[in-house]
């Protein structure tokens, strides 16, 4: 896919009116484009940042003052010699420099081409290369938080001691081929290899379940707004988005589907959703919009539970999910229901700072414990083969005793391509190609 023999170029931030602009350059030619920019005779310092004026070797003109860095191979983000180049912002300084470069040998870069040369020198495993594309994309704290951890190798380094863990299994069972020219795992060795394997499924398991999958969940709380027809769901829902997206009418049964929008409450994202209000009903459409109300209910973390009368949580929540009782139309009735956790009105907006004060306190609480709980990401590229992984190892598990030590030590190097497979794999071009592809350019 990539020519790794070419040195590249390429912007590194977004174009356009900006204070400055930063240019990457990787590849063998580095040092040589450096002092073909500055018109210096010497040798870059490694590591230092020069401020130095740029010249076009075009026109012989002058373009820019600026920072410019020369880094070392391999003590580089690619392993490769390398320059990092600050410049003005606009589109007009990066791209004359840029068009030097070009005039001088360089080429483009493609999507995630200085990724993937850093992925070739062992600068990053592929769990990192594909947290650094996803960090770039992320859209709250909570994947920020969770995609750096990976960056920096908390998961990688958690995969490699179970691996080493495998490997040394199949060490003691190389030794024992060694010495039985029957290839039968003795008796006496049974026990210890399932208490290893048993050991090892366990560290598979926990491992999975500190993993939070965003392509499953995008980390954001999910509040769901819900109750009967008319009782002014979808009020509240604009007054909580601070927009009127929902249509609000004296109709009921407005709403007939969930609407979702992602917004800010006290510097969090959230995922706010309206729902189809509860009621038996004979329309199709509104059975439709209940049905959808009830799979949000099941999805949400944190649900509302509105009414003007006598809010009630009449549904078996799980666990983690948090039930807020709240009583609306407070203008119009006097009657409190003493149930309820708050009194609100949408119309008149009593008791709503309150209201969402205590939820945006719940949003942070439920932001924390979903820091507590887990310690990586994972994607479903990654979630597939550690599930594949504790399979394979619960199948060795139950027919270890009817193996011998040869079919056995294939099964275990079957186990290590797979936890490779996550990190580094050898013969997957099609899967790094791709992964590497959706990168964007100067990444």
């Amino acid at each position: 896919m990539y020519n790794v023999k070419d040195s590249i170029v390429a912007l590194a931030t977004i174009p356009g009116k900006s204070a400055l602009n930063v240019l990457r350059v990787s590849g063998s030619q580095s040092k040589y484009y450096f002092k073909k920019l500055t018109r210096s005779s010497v040798s870059p310092k490694t590591r230092y940042a020069n401020i130095k004026t740029l010249f076009s070797s075009r026109s012989n003109r002058k373009i820019d003052k600026a920072i410019i860095t020369f880094f070392k191979g391999p003590k580089s983000y690619t392993g490769e010699d390398m320059l990092e180049v600050s410049v003005h912002g606009g589109v007009i300084i990066s791209q004359r420099i840029i068009n030097t470069l070009l005039f001088l040998g360089a080429r483009e870069a493609m999507p995630g081409e200085f990724s993937y040369r850093a992925y070739l020198n062992n600068k990053i495993d592929l769990i990192q290369a594909e947290s650094i594309s996803s960090i770039v994309g992320a859209s709250n704290s909570l994947e920020s938080f969770y995609h750096l951890n990976n960056i920096v190798g908390s998961l990688s380094k958690d995969l490699i001691r179970v691996k080493t863990k495998i490997v040394s299994i199949i060490a003691s069972c190389e030794r024992l081929l060694d010495f039985d020219e029957e290839e039968i795992i003795p008796k006496q060795t049974f026990g210890s290899l399932r208490t290893k394997l048993e050991k090892i499924q366990k560290n598979i398991i926990a491992l999975k379940d500190k993993s939070f999958c965003f392509s499953e969940q995008n980390g954001c709380p999910r509040v769901v707004i819900m109750g009967k027809p008319n009782v002014g769901k979808s009020s509240l829902f604009n007054i909580i988005a601070n927009k009127e997206h929902a249509i609000v009418t004296k109709i009921s049964g407005t709403t007939t589907d969930a609407i979702e929008k992602n917004i800010s409450l006290k510097n969090i994202t959230i995922n706010l959703i309206d729902t189809a209000g509860i009621r038996k009903t004979n329309n199709i459409i509104e059975k439709k919009g209940i049905k959808k109300t009830y799979q949000e209910i099941k999805k949400a973390n944190i649900i509302i539970v509105l009414d003007d009368r006598k809010p009630r949580n009449f549904f078996s929540q799980k666990k983690q999910q948090t039930i807020l009782l709240v009583q609306n139309k407070s203008d119009l009735s006097k009657k409190k229901d003493h149930k309820a956790d708050f009194y609100i009105s949408c119309k008149t907006g009593r008791g709503i700072r309150k209201f969402l004060t205590s939820l945006s306190t719940l949003v942070c609480k439920n932001i924390d414990d979903v820091y507590g709980k887990y310690s990586y990401s994972i994607n479903n590229r990654q979630k597939n083969l550690i599930e594949k992984i504790g399979t394979e190892i619960d199948f060795i598990e139950k027919n270890i005793e009817n193996n011998d030590l040869v079919v056995l030590v294939s099964q275990l190097y079957c186990l290590v391509d797979l936890f490779n497979e996550i990190c580094s794999p050898t013969n997957q071009t099609d899967i790094i190609n791709k992964i590497f592809s959706e990168f964007c350019i100067g990444k």
